[in-house]
């Protein structure tokens, strides 16, 4: 919970947020030594204080930061997964894994910059910020007391935010 006081323009507010936390794990064990898990975690992204504060901060003349008291709460959902074989006798491991997280709502910065070079910025909610990566391993004994193994994987991030009123998407 937030409460603003504004003593500039004479006006109060006040924020409040519900932080709910769930998670979930669920485990699978096929045989002895391979085993698959599946993991979900929720948590709420709260805005700061400093975020909703609608009073422009003016330390660098060229850059103004504006809070915005009409930011609400994102949340984000991550999913891991993942596989492992094991063999003993020939010493062989197998394992994929992988993550995929999601914000919506995302707390992002909105900039406006005029043909003077003056950048306003100003924090805003917006949807579209995600992110995955899967990684595959196979390791093998080779010889007695020696493994050799190879690891695959990939990743990629997402994040949009505004510039000048359009969806800027990195």
């Amino acid at each position: 919970q937030y409460r603003r006081k504004d003593l500039d323009n004479l006006s109060e507010g006040q924020v409040n947020f519900v932080n709910f936390l769930p998670s979930v794990n669920l485990a699978y064990k096929p045989k002895a030594q391979r085993t698959l898990d599946i993991d979900y975690a929720g948590r709420p992204v709260n805005p700061t204080l400093q975020q909703l504060q609608p009073i422009v901060t003016n330390t660098d003349p060229l850059n103004l930061l504006v809070g915005n008291p009409d930011l609400v709460q994102g949340f984000t959902h991550t999913m891991n997964m993942n596989i492992r074989d094991f063999k003993v006798l020939k010493s062989r491991f197998i394992a994929l894994w992988g993550s995929l997280s999601a914000t919506e709502r995302a707390i992002t910065s909105s900039s406006f910059v005029d043909a003077k070079g003056l950048r306003t910025t100003q924090f805003v909610n917006t949807d579209g910020n995600y992110n995955y990566n899967v990684r595959m391993m196979y390791n093998v004994q080779a010889f007695k007391r020696t493994n050799v193994g190879a690891q695959l994987g990939t990743q990629f991030n997402r994040y949009v935010n505004l510039v000048n009123g359009d969806r800027n998407v990195n």
